[in-house]
């Protein structure tokens, strides 16, 4: 059998829809029916990335999708980044009148397991959305191919 050849511009527009499809499928409840589908929304939305990401999905209080942002692009290992990345979810968060957030890191050299700047995040992110009264549903920490949720690991009360 002959090798096919697939345009690499295809391959990207193929990805795009398929991030897109989900994002539509989220707003509509979707992305929050099981656990598996919302580790492949983020995975949709994050695997393609060349560089560390922080990214945010907002809900309302029937915990239907406002709103995807990534939040954040470039390395996560500063202190004053993270005073930073907490200040721009909760201005984000206030902004769309969320009143629930999922969090997510994503590096393309990880493998989805929690470094302390996840843990130190954590903690600032929970305590400052509390403050606003916005809960923090769950904090994804992901690489190329894996995900691990900070709830289910109860990291995250």
């Amino acid at each position: 059998m002959g090798r096919i050849t697939v345009p690499y511009a295809l391959l990207k527009t193929c990805l795009e829809l398929n991030r897109r499809y989900l994002r539509e499928s989220a707003k509509s409840g979707c992305l929050c029916s099981s656990t598996v589908d919302a580790h492949q929304f983020w995975y949709a939305q994050l695997n393609t990335q060349d560089c560390e990401v922080f990214a945010a999905v907002f809900f309302d209080d029937e915990q239907h999708l406002i709103d995807y942002e990534e939040i954040w692009c470039g390395s996560m290992d500063e202190t004053l980044v993270l005073e930073e990345l907490v200040k721009e979810v909760v201005e984000r968060a206030l902004h769309h009148q969320a009143t629930a957030v999922t969090l997510a890191h994503f590096s393309p050299t990880g493998d989805g397991c929690p470094m302390p700047i996840d843990l130190s995040a954590l903690q600032m992110l929970q305590g400052a959305l509390e403050a606003v009264c916005v809960t923090l549903s769950d904090y994804l920490v992901m690489g190329k191919g894996c995900s691990v949720s900070l709830r289910e690991r109860t990291f995250l009360s």
